[in-house]
């Protein structure tokens, strides 16, 4: 299956372990010079004034992308996945490594 960026930044991104919708990808990761995507981005968690920076998560975390939703395993101690956590950068507060 293939997607272009233009389709993936328009689907919303829910963790499957508690349901939040973590927001709209607004970059994605890719190894060169396989052309592998690594990761995603989605903004981090946002209050009034400030937001929380970003988080990163690895391709591996991804469970399923639908017509309008990416699926991700996530949990408290960091991303689930066959890559195992995905590091600390842009982490929000909930989520930690």
């Amino acid at each position: 299956m293939n997607f272009n960026y233009s389709d993936l930044k328009k689907k919303s991104v829910i963790n499957v372990m508690d349901g939040k919708d973590l927001g709209k990808i607004i970059d994605i990761v890719f190894s060169v010079p396989e052309g592998r995507i690594v990761s995603i981005i989605v903004p981090g968690k946002k209050n009034s004034l400030f937001s929380g920076g970003e988080l990163i998560i690895g391709f591996g975390c991804i469970e399923r992308i639908g017509n309008d939703a990416i699926l991700v395993k996530l949990c408290e101690s960091g991303p689930i996945g066959p890559q195992g956590p995905q590091g600390p950068q842009g982490v929000p507060e909930g989520y930690e490594y």
